[in-house]
């Protein structure tokens, strides 16, 4: 089993329509000494991403109608370090949510935030959820080397 992010000042980008939810969030993640960017645009967001890889990005599930987002995505799974992806979800909109949910996100959040843990919680869960993610891959790779190395008298690793 993976360990848990550390607790370490993180880069967390924000693109979320909701400037609600955006005030809420920058002050609790500030509070705490994260740097916080906020980018309505999607597109613009990930070519921030790319210029300074975040550890977090946060989506509103809405974004799964952007025609854009599959290979937004895509950009940010393929990024180093892999930032978690957190969905912003609207409690009426379960519909969009799990559209939004299958594209590849890593960890959800209910608006509107009714207490600071609760955005604390969902970053370090969906954070905890790329770190296994990669780790399952990492020995999924390793597996499939083992088998591809294999002789006639068997295994090289035993």
């Amino acid at each position: 089993m993976s360990e848990m992010p550390d607790k370490r000042m993180l880069k967390i980008l924000i693109c979320d329509p909701d400037r609600k939810f955006v005030q809420t969030a920058r002050r609790i993640l500030g509070s705490e000494g994260h740097t916080v960017v906020v980018e309505a645009n999607l597109c613009e967001a990930a070519r921030l991403a790319l210029k300074n890889i975040p550890d977090v990005v946060v989506l509103p599930s809405e974004f799964a109608n952007d025609p854009n987002a599959d290979l937004i995505i895509e950009i940010i799974h393929h990024m180093t370090p892999r930032p978690a992806v957190l969905l912003t979800i609207q409690m009426a909109r379960f519909d969009i949510a799990r559209k939004a949910w299958l594209k590849g996100a890593d960890g959800t959040l209910f608006k509107p935030i009714l207490q600071d843990q609760e955005l604390k919680a969902a970053i370090d869960w969906a954070r905890g959820q790329v770190a296994e993610r990669l780790e399952s891959e990492s020995q999924l790779d390793d597996e499939t080397t083992k088998a591809s190395l294999r002789t006639d008298g068997g295994e090289l690793f035993q």
